[in-house]
């Protein structure tokens, strides 16, 4: 084994084997295309909201990806590393480094790739390497603990199944009581809706009127409407985290 090898943590070592794993001809374009015109940085609002600090700079946090691509996986990085500013990732602290760009600078509302002329997909690249670092468990402590309750439990918030329904039922005599009708009750599981309501986990832990509100809106437009029993979390961590395989779970 190589010298430097014998010095590359056993995480950045997994993190640069799976980078080789998700290459395709999507990413490797993206990380070759840019020619750092700058035509990204306008159109960033983190950039706006941070005008004097450069490493908020699309094409400087995309750079933190492409320089371990053209260090591992790209012959002119090998050969000159120098000369394509190739880098590495070596240590755990580099991993933290990377998780602060790609999770703390980063929201991938794609702004910066409608306004890239070369076609360069930065929110991808983004979340690709969100996904290399949280299949080492490199990531924010609040996306692991919601990650971790959606995976365990199938909504991020952790609210156990029991009180979901009976936070419906109750919310359902309040409506059937409100209108006088049996028919205003949340229909769950129902067969044949045209319209399947799910929700932030959050409405069904911390304020369950905006249930309620939807409900009514659905009942006076005489909506063919229900909630389900399972899977009612609209959202997705892994599509956030880039955990693919949580993202198709969730799915």
């Amino acid at each position: 084994m190589p010298e430097k090898e014998k010095t590359r943590s056993h995480k950045a070592k997994k993190v640069i084997e799976r980078m080789g794993k998700k290459l395709n001809r999507q990413l490797v374009g993206s990380l070759v295309a840019c020619v750092h015109c700058g035509m990204c940085t306008k159109s960033c609002h983190y950039v706006l909201a941070n005008p004097d600090d450069p490493s908020y700079a699309p094409a400087y946090k995309a750079d933190q990806i492409r320089k371990i691509f053209k260090r591992h996986f790209d012959w002119t990085g090998r050969v000159f590393p120098w000369w394509v500013k190739a880098g590495d990732v070596r240590s755990e602290e580099d991993l933290e480094k990377l998780k602060e760009i790609v999770f703390g600078k980063c929201s991938n509302c794609r702004r910066c790739s409608i306004n890239c002329p070369m076609g360069v997909d930065f929110a991808t690249l983004n979340r690709v390497a969100r996904g290399l670092l949280t299949s080492v468990g490199v990531m924010p402590e609040g996306v692991a603990v919601v990650s971790k309750d959606q995976w365990e439990i199938g909504n991020q918030m952790g609210v156990l199944k029991p009180d979901y329904l009976e936070t419906l039922e109750w919310l359902s005599d309040e409506l059937e009581n409100e209108f006088q009708d049996p028919a205003a009750r949340i229909p769950l599981d129902k067969k044949d809706a045209d319209v399947v309501y799910a929700i932030n986990p959050r409405e069904i832990k911390y304020d369950p009127r905006t249930i309620s509100d939807a409900a009514r809106i659905f009942y006076l437009a005489g909506e063919n409407w229900t909630m389900g029993s399972e899977g009612w979390d609209m959202t997705n961590f892994g599509l956030f985290s880039g955990d693919d395989e949580l993202a198709a779970r969730v799915v």
